[in-house]
């Protein structure tokens, strides 16, 4: 950087020194001596500080090392209830995209797959919880189901499972879950 803004500065002095025919005026030379003197400045001190941050990294020795504190791989989890049966369905994956193929693919495999065309819902795991539990009640029988899981969609879809394997899906897939995370 310091020899691209030399080298304009140089430029920019011979262009000036090629548009004023014969000798250079004052206050032309003036500015141009400012002009140097001010990038010299600018040069000293960008070596000042490209210094003190080479003594900063390099000559303390406290370098931490890459990945010291590594963080756990992020998995997501999708929620999908079928359009035919309001069966609930989950999957999981290290990105959104692939949650939402899983639980496609899942639901397509339970039931007719033009049933599992609706809206996904993602979750991942929070920070600093330790999980979720969910509660939901069917909206038939009146029973109560509960599920705990790393993130709030894994925990609702689980109770939800659970409930559709007691009770008729229809009773489960569209009721409201309740869920908390364990702190």
């Amino acid at each position: 950087m310091l020899k691209s803004l030399t080298s304009f500065i140089v430029l920019f002095c011979g262009i000036a020194h090629a548009q004023v025919p014969g000798p250079v005026p004052r206050d032309v030379a003036t500015r141009l001596q400012t002009l140097e003197r001010k990038v010299q400045q600018l040069q000293n001190l960008l070596a000042n500080h490209d210094n003190r941050l080479q003594n900063l990294e390099f000559n303390q020795g406290i370098t931490p090392p890459p990945n010291a504190y590594p963080s756990p791989p992020l998995t997501y989890s999708a929620i999908l209830i079928d359009s035919g049966y309001n069966k609930t369905f989950l999957g999981n994956g290290s990105t959104k995209l692939e949650a939402e193929a899983m639980v496609r693919q899942e639901c397509g495999k339970v039931v007719h797959p033009s049933y599992c065309n609706g809206s996904v819902r993602f979750g991942s795991a929070d920070v600093g919880t330790r999980g979720f539990f969910c509660v939901i009640t069917d909206s038939g029988y009146q029973k109560t189901f509960s599920a705990s899981a790393a993130n709030a969609i894994e925990a609702e879809a689980k109770a939800k499972q659970a409930c559709q394997a007691t009770v008729h899906p229809s009773y489960c897939g569209n009721v409201t879950p309740r869920c908390e995370s364990m702190l």
